[in-house]
């Protein structure tokens, strides 16, 4: 899923350039980055490409600044001119309640059932709301019966076993002089 689409050869030239502009809408739509961040971590579950809990909980987590060393700044219009030409409305950011991801989610509490994810990071969500919205919606494959969320109890010893896993990463590597993830 996180993977090159199109395979490089080992032999391939690498052109670097300096003056490459990402324009990305993910920080526009809060809502819609979370869900697909849920989504992920419940794709890696169900395939078993990343096992272990708390290194999915550490991939797939909100607090991460995904400007990494880059910045944020406004944007040149010109950058936008040639789209807004073409009639493509490139200002306008839609902000939806319940996102396809989150459907998603949904048909595999329903294959597999809620509990298989109660370690996930995906419980800070009103699941059994976005189901009955998927309901009126006569969504396919969400489940018949109300969503079964863990015990608060457990999400909570989830939170701070994820924290201390957090720490004890940075301090690992601190120590080791090896360059840790950026955020904090």
């Amino acid at each position: 899923m996180h993977s090159v689409r199109v395979p490089i050869p080992a032999y391939a030239h690498r052109l670097l350039l300096d003056d490459i502009v990402v324009l990305h809408y993910s920080a526009l739509r809060p809502t819609a980055l979370a869900a697909k961040l849920r989504w992920y971590s419940v794709i890696e579950n169900v395939r078993g490409t990343c096992p272990w809990v708390f290194k999915r909980r550490l991939r797939y987590v909100m607090h991460v600044n995904f400007t990494g060393a880059g910045r944020v700044e406004r944007s040149p219009a010109e950058w936008f001119r040639g789209w807004e030409d073409a009639g493509i409305d490139m200002r306008t950011v839609a902000q939806e309640q319940y996102h396809w991801y989150d459907f998603e989610v949904l048909r595999h509490f329903n294959e597999h059932g809620a509990r298989k994810f109660w370690l996930d990071d995906i419980w800070r969500f009103d699941w059994e709301a976005c189901r009955l919205h998927a309901k009126r919606q006569n969504i396919a494959g969400v489940p018949d019966a109300p969503v079964k969320a863990p015990p608060r109890a457990l999400v909570l010893a989830m939170r701070v076993l994820s924290l201390l896993h957090r720490i004890q990463r940075r301090v690992r590597h601190r120590l080791t002089g090896r360059s840790g993830p950026r955020f904090a």
